[in-house]
């Protein structure tokens, strides 16, 4: 399978206990991932240090410097202020992941890899879904696709993960008997103190058992896109009794290699449409790997799908 992640970073010091393989997985489900500054919370103040606080109620985030904060000891607290920043600035489906360093103050002190990510908004933008919100249930599918896909067997959830996650609507995760994280919606109050609307559903595993229970796997691999996409939305008319598939196949392969993605998000049937004919509309983005692409670039690949449709299944572009 062929997925992109990030690699900004040198592999071995970004992700000491898990594989540029098992990170790409985790972004084959639509997942960003999100880049903290460094392993250390800058200026958090109370609100963020109340995340914190473990299971025997006792704060342990261990202060570094004066001047680079707090060393953290979770991942949930920048991953939720990130989705309240992407909240801020309109985004209305969010998926975010980091692969990170926490800590603790336990002698010896402590070092420990884990991966983390947050949901918020809207679980599916297609227009056949219904529009509900991501909760614990998209959280714990998101855990048991990245633990199959790795080859993890075994695991089990047990009640509940802790502070601040909904005491009802999360648990932790365990890999035989051996605690590997936590998963769940954050409950209401401490989504509403960092301005958050809606569910947030996170959840946290720790690397070195993941790691340890994984299994190995080969993947193939492409960069993370450094250009933007170029984005056009296509509506098409063709007869009822043509199947999706067959279309968003076919916009696709003539698409190549510059289409990136291709998503319906319309059908329409009546006035002042033909009888027997539907349509179709797409979402369609386009990017070249080594440039932004010109709009007469993306002209002629909008041109070869408007061809291939009507070749091949009678189609025609709507400009109306």
């Amino acid at each position: 399978m062929e997925t992109s992640f990030s690699d900004q970073m040198d592999q071995d010091k970004l992700f000491p206990t898990l594989s540029t393989a098992q990170v790409a997985r985790i972004a084959a489900h639509g997942h960003r991932r999100a880049i903290a500054r460094g392993d250390v919370l800058m200026d958090v103040g109370d609100k963020s240090l109340a995340f914190f606080v473990v299971l025997s109620g006792e704060i342990q985030a261990v202060r570094a410097s004066y001047i680079q904060g707090w060393l953290r000891t979770r991942l949930t607290p920048g991953l939720l202020h990130a989705v309240a920043r992407n909240q801020a600035r309109g985004v209305a489906q969010i998926a975010l992941f980091e692969v990170g360093t926490t800590f603790r103050a336990d002698d010896p002190f402590r070092e420990q890899s884990k991966l983390g990510f947050a949901l918020a908004g809207p679980s599916s933008t297609d227009w056949s879904s219904p529009r509900t919100s991501f909760d614990v249930l998209d959280a714990t599918g998101v855990v048991e696709a990245v633990l199959t896909e790795l080859g993890v067997t075994g695991w089990r959830l047990e009640p509940d993960a802790g502070a601040p996650f909904h005491p009802g609507r999360s648990a932790r995760v365990s890999v035989d008997g051996t605690h590997l994280g936590v998963v769940g919606e954050i409950h209401p109050r401490v989504a509403a103190s960092l301005e958050i609307d809606g569910r947030v559903a996170a959840g946290a595993i720790g690397l070195t058992p993941l790691r340890a229970a994984a299994g190995e796997q080969t993947f193939a691999f492409r960069d993370a896109p450094r250009f933007p996409p170029v984005r056009r939305d296509l509506a098409f008319v063709l007869p009822a009794d043509v199947a999706f598939d067959g279309i968003r196949a076919a916009l696709v392969e003539a698409g190549a290699p510059e289409i990136d993605a291709c998503t319906l998000f319309d059908v329409f049937e009546g006035p002042p449409l033909e009888p027997g004919t539907r349509s179709l509309a797409f979402a369609v983005e386009l990017r070249a790997a080594d440039r932004t692409l010109t709009d007469e670039e993306a002209q002629a690949v909008v041109e070869r799908m408007v061809a291939a449709l009507g070749e091949r299944f009678g189609a025609s572009l709507r400009t109306g």
